[in-house]
């Protein structure tokens, strides 16, 4: 019933230090996570791939498209 989540991790597309098809796979293989959004600064290209990654290798992972937008 319950799952576990973390809504806010950044990948290379900003100041992350892993790809997002990189934070897909060390996710799905090393944590027990079910959902998570991927929220790099000031753009979303990274959230949309980490999200196409997931789905081509059918990994039961929910991505979140995020932002973290400078103001």
């Amino acid at each position: 019933m319950f799952s576990t989540a973390d809504t806010h991790i950044h990948t290379t597309a900003s100041d992350g230090l892993l790809s997002p098809e990189e934070t897909v796979d060390y996710v799905a293989a090393y944590t027990d996570l079910s959902l998570i959004a991927i929220t790099d600064h000031d753009t979303t290209a990274g959230a949309f791939l980490a999200r196409a990654h997931a789905l081509r290798r059918g990994l039961p992972l929910e991505i979140i498209i995020g932002q973290e937008v400078t103001t």
